[in-house]
C-alpha cells in the first residue's frame, strides 16, 4: 500500500513576505519584538493569563515535561513514526521514550502494541 502523506505544503504571500524580511532584518528570529507582540495578541484571543512561544516542537515539549514534573527514567509512550522532535524532546528531559507500532491503514498508534507498552513508569504518552 502506497499512502502519500504531505508534512506541509508551504507557501508565502506577500504580506508574509514582508513580516519575515522585517524580523529577518533584525536577526533576532525569536525572541523579539515580534515575539512579544504575538504572544500578547494571543494571550488576548485566548484570555490567557500567560503564553510563552517557542522556537520549535522540541523545546516547547520539553518544557511541557519539565512543567508535569517527571522524574528521570519515567516513560513516555511515542509512535515509531514521528518527527524527530517527538523522541528528543523526551530524552533532553531525561525520560525514557517508548516506541510504539503505528497501524499501517489508520496511521495511528497500533492498540496492541500500545496496550503492550504500558508499564508502571509510564507517565506520558
Amino acid at each position: 500500500m502506497n499512502i502519500k502523506i504531505n508534512q506541509i505544503s508551504p507557501w508565502i504571500d506577500n504580506k508574509e513576505f514582508k513580516n519575515l524580511n522585517t524580523v529577518m532584518k533584525t536577526t533576532f528570529l525569536t525572541e523579539n519584538k515580534e515575539t512579544f507582540k504575538f504572544e500578547n495578541n494571543l494571550k488576548i484571543i485566548i484570555k490567557a493569563k500567560f503564553i510563552t512561544s517557542y522556537s520549535n516542537l522540541t523545546y516547547e515539549s520539553y518544557a511541557c515535561m519539565k512543567i508535569l514534573d517527571l522524574k528521570p527514567g519515567d516513560e513516555v509512550i511515542v509512535p515509531n513514526l514521528t518527527f524527530i522532535a517527538t523522541i528528543n524532546s523526551v530524552i533532553m528531559a531525561n525520560l525514557k521514550p517508548i516506541l510504539c507500532e503505528i497501524d499501517e491503514e489508520s496511521m495511528y498508534m497500533d492498540i496492541e502494541s500500545f496496550k503492550s507498552s504500558i508499564t508502571n513508569k509510564l507517565k506520558l504518552l
